[in-house]
């Protein structure tokens, strides 16, 4: 590089300056191109490295988007290095090899982090190098790796696949957006602010920081790198030019002059700044809030914790909980039902009443004069005093000798009022929160003007109450079980209370949806686990019907967050029929998850490879082999499961000689998408030869691979593609319409087998072979993870088709063995 010119004009503008032997020169600089999160600067200093043909390395986020750093020696390269990344950053010790290689052969290295990540790599070096250049970023905490990924995973859940995450998100409207924006496969994306989405309200409350970050010394010695970058906002900026993001860019050696004075003709100056200003300040790791959220992090992992701590703080989506209180309260008033009606409805007399924040305080006005209530206790009141504190132990002595029930306001306090009172052996049945009660009146007197019971007297007291969780409305598989729960549960429990909580998003479930239905939806939008709260000190149990959540190969973190629910809280908990495994988790969750399965009534394990690696693994000695639930039943009580009297249509197809192809879209992610649909290509073709008409059915959310199927025989009149959307009852209804099946949904062959359908099966997992030979049917199961043998596929098309009346002969006679066993009698 030609340097001296460039550097006497610079210092002729008086722009450097001498400290100590090093140059601190300060500039506010903007790329010619929108690159990053601040105006580019970054990226036209790694260009100049790269342009000399050596490497940058910096953070990235890898295939699982966990952030590690990596070499980029190219453009492409680059750009995923290029902005913020928020969360912990691995730097490994292949990436610090490469680096000592580049600069002992003579090739520039750029090194893009933290301070103390800098510091790691120096340390690691052992040695001044001339072309090595170092970029300190700001650092104001990094994410711990461990609660990003429990986020990812959570983001992930249904099945959801990441493409592409902007954290912070620049867009085309500047920096000035404090949001985040995920990219899913299936075309959708995840939209929100620092005020809406979990992550960036944890961060801005600052509990979720790298351990080491709450230690450090705040003020980073910044001049201990060449060049030190930040994000610069100054107002007497433009508009235009404040969008295109400013880098306030301090150069603290000859090295760091160097590369700059490279870079700057793709840069401009847009100011001189004399000041140098770069401290963060962290909230001290020992500070309460902080212990407060980790204890319940490692007591249940991210969601709950997340939700419970963001229920609690003083935020918009904390309150907007207890205004719907306040709001329901005041409409049954002006029905004429007090607080006190609620509580008598309930078969309450009288009651402690435990109160916490500004509602709480408003909630203990209003029930001032009540004579239900039989003492209050504000726990925010007392201090650490002696005369307070024994005010306080009175107001305990109460509880503990009055034995009665303990009304919780907010709700989102429960989890610690069970901790607290478990210490004086208050049994958590004794606790109640008042939104429970209030939102049950409210469903029951004003939004349905029904019971989501059966009962046909008043409700009086405290009943069953049942929770049912790992299931969905959008799989057909999932939605029968729960049908299948809901209408066991009720035979078993008549007079019980059913809560679902379901695994997928809230959105899916407007009221139209919760008022079809004799159970309640939780279907809080600011989190999952959000309304779980007033349900727990009162479940009577939990009932899980994943069908397959508990595998090491996918996100599981609602199925392990449930568990560690019921086991510290000593609530019993049965998963019916299901799959397991793998179960390759690290060491700390595989103790967490073993001890909690252990404390499960029973585990009924749907396939002997899941049970044996329970067994055996795990050494538990609560699992049992049980047949799918679904096919269990012999028939799903309907007047269990909805409001009013549901009218199915028939079903019936205008054509006879029909044949049902089922498609699954997760075989494209276990197989090649190009060899199966030439593989349904040839099946379609073969069965057309016998004259067949052939309905594509979607029986969950597989449209598009419908689609894909449909396309190929668009121009066939004997190729239909039923578009109708069918809930579980409906497909089965539809399923009798058929000789066989060509099917991938593992409860698509359920449904048909309920009804003596024969199917040929492809499958990705074990599950439908184990299906298949419960019936005697393994010589039509292919497994396109092995890959698919057309010529064998074709064979049994061929053989099903003479053979359809005795295969459904075999089925009938198997399924009436089936159906004498039901895994819910264990409950009575």
């Amino acid at each position: 590089m030609n340097i001296t010119m460039q550097q006497k004009r610079i210092e002729q503008k008086g722009l450097a300056e001498k400290e100590g032997g090093n140059y601190r020169e300060i500039f506010i600089l903007h790329g010619i191109r929108r690159k990053g999160y601040a105006g580019g600067v970054f990226f036209e200093l790694a260009r100049s490295v790269i342009e000399e043909g050596g490497i940058v390395v910096g953070a990235a986020y890898m295939q699982d988007f966990s952030v590690g750093h990596i070499e980029a020696e190219n453009i492409e390269e680059l750009k995923r290095i290029v902005g913020v990344k928020y969360a912990e950053s691995t730097i490994s010790r292949e990436i610090k090899e490469k680096i000592r290689q580049k600069l002992e052969i003579g090739l520039p290295v750029a090194f893009a982090g933290t301070l103390c990540q800098l510091e790691s790599v120096n340390y690691f070096l052992n040695k001044e190098y001339e072309k090595f250049y170092t970029i300190a970023v700001k650092c104001s905490g990094v994410i711990q790796a461990k609660v990003w990924k429990d986020y990812i995973d959570e983001t992930q859940i249904n099945g959801s696949i990441i493409t592409e995450i902007c954290c912070p998100y620049r867009g085309e409207f500047g920096i000035s957006q404090k949001k985040l924006l995920i990219k899913f496969s299936h075309g959708t994306a995840y939209f929100r602010d620092e005020k809406q989405d979990k992550l960036l309200r944890l961060r801005n409350a600052g509990l979720i920081y790298n351990e080491e970050c709450y230690r450090c010394r705040r003020k980073p010695e910044y001049s201990k790198a060449d060049i030190f970058l930040e994000r610069y906002y100054d107002a007497d900026h433009g508009d235009s030019i404040q969008e295109m993001g400013l880098t306030q860019v301090t150069i603290f050696t000859d090295k760091g002059k160097e590369l700059l004075l490279s870079s700057r003709t793709r840069l401009k100056t847009e100011k001189r700044y004399d000041r140098y200003r770069s401290d963060v300040q962290l909230k001290s790791r020992g500070h309460n809030l902080y212990q407060y959220y980790w204890k319940y992090y490692e007591r249940y992992g991210f969601s709950f914790a997340s939700d419970l701590v963001l229920s609690q703080m003083e935020s918009v989506f904390g309150m907007e909980k207890n205004y719907r209180l306040l709001e329901r309260c005041a409409l049954l008033d002006a029905k004429g039902i007090s607080i006190d009606k609620v509580l008598t409805n309930w078969g309450i007399k009288k009651v402690i009443l435990y109160t916490y924040g500004t509602i709480g305080k408003i909630f203990a006005e209003k029930f001032e004069n009540s004579k239900v209530i039989y003492a209050v206790i504000h726990p925010e009141n007392y201090e650490k005093s002696e005369i307070q504190n024994s005010e306080r132990m009175k107001k305990r002595k109460q509880i503990i000798d009055s034995n009665l029930p303990v009304l919780v306001i907010p709700g989102c306090f429960v989890p610690d009022v069970m901790a607290e009172l478990k210490e004086y052996g208050i049994c958590r049945k004794q606790i109640l929160p008042l939104s429970l009660l209030v939102d049950w009146e409210y469903d029951c007197k004003i939004k349905h003007g029904y019971t989501h019971t059966i009962w046909n007297h008043e409700k009086y007291g405290i009943g069953d109450i049942y929770l049912i969780t790992g299931a969905q409305f959008a799989n057909k598989g999932a939605q029968s079980m729960l049908f299948v729960a809901v209408s066991e549960l009720r035979r078993i429990k008549p007079d019980c209370d059913i809560y679902f909580l379901p695994v997928d998003f809230s959105g899916n479930y407007p009221d139209a949806v919760l008022e079809k239905y004799k159970f309640h939806i939780l279907r809080e939008k600011d989190g999952i686990y959000s309304q779980l709260y007033d349900l727990l000190p009162q479940l009577e149990a939990i009932i899980d019907i994943s069908g397959y959540a508990l595998a090491s190969k996918w996100n599981c973190s609602h199925f392990i967050h449930i568990l560690l629910l019921a086991k510290n809280n000593h609530i019993p908990i049965y998963y019916m029929p299901q799959s397991f495994g793998p179960l390759d988790f690290t060491k700390d969750w595989e103790r967490r998850i073993k001890g909690g399965l252990a404390h499960a009534s029973v585990i009924f394990a749907r396939e002997k490879e899941g049970y044996d690696l329970l067994t055996q693994k795990y050494h538990l000695k609560n699992c049992r082999l049980s047949k799918d639930m679904v096919l269990q039943n012999k028939k799903i009580i309907i007047e269990n499961i909805y409001t009013e009297n549901v009218k199915t249509d028939l079903y019936q197809l205008n054509t006879s000689e029909n044949i049902a192809i089922v498609p699954n879209m997760r075989n494209y992610e276990s197989g090649n998408r190009f060899e199966l649909l030439n593989l349904y290509q040839d099946i379609i073709t073969e069965l057309l030869k016998y004259k067949k008409n052939i309905y594509i059915v979607s029986h969950s959310d597989d449209e598009q691979a419908c689609c894909d199927l449909y396309e190929m025989f668009s121009e066939n009149g004997r190729v239909f593609w039923y578009k109708k959307r069918l809930d579980c009852l409906e497909f089965g209804i539809l399923a009798e319409e058929f000789q066989y099946m060509i099917a991938s949904r593992y409860h698509a062959v359920v449904h048909a087998y309920k009804k003596g359908i024969p199917c040929i099966v492809i499958g990705w997992a074990g599950k439908y072979k184990e299906l298949l030979c419960i019936f005697g049917q393994e010589k039509y199961v292919f497994d396109v993870r092995s890959g698919i043998d057309k010529k064998k596929m074709i064979d049994a098309v061929r053989h099903m088709e003479e053979a359809w009346p005795q295969e459904k002969r075999k089925i009938w006679r198997k399924l009436s063995v089936i159906q004498k066993e039901n895994c819910f009698d264990i409950m009575k």
